[in-house]
């Protein structure tokens, strides 16, 4: 199964995927953006939405 990862040297905190996640599973902080993977159902939405390219699915 594929989960969601952010690669925190990349990710500025920005929250532009925060904005299209409709399921709440990102949440920006200082400097970088989380993930509730309780929440994440790897729709892939937010990949396409992250300006620095800092969110990537990876095989777990």
């Amino acid at each position: 199964m594929e989960q969601l990862k952010v690669i925190e040297a990349l990710c500025v905190g920005c929250g532009q995927c925060t904005l299209v996640c409709e399921f709440g599973a990102l949440k920006a902080g200082w400097g970088c953006t989380g993930v509730d993977e309780e929440l994440c159902v790897r729709c892939g939405v937010c990949l396409d939405f992250c300006p620095v390219e800092a969110l990537v699915m990876e095989a777990s």
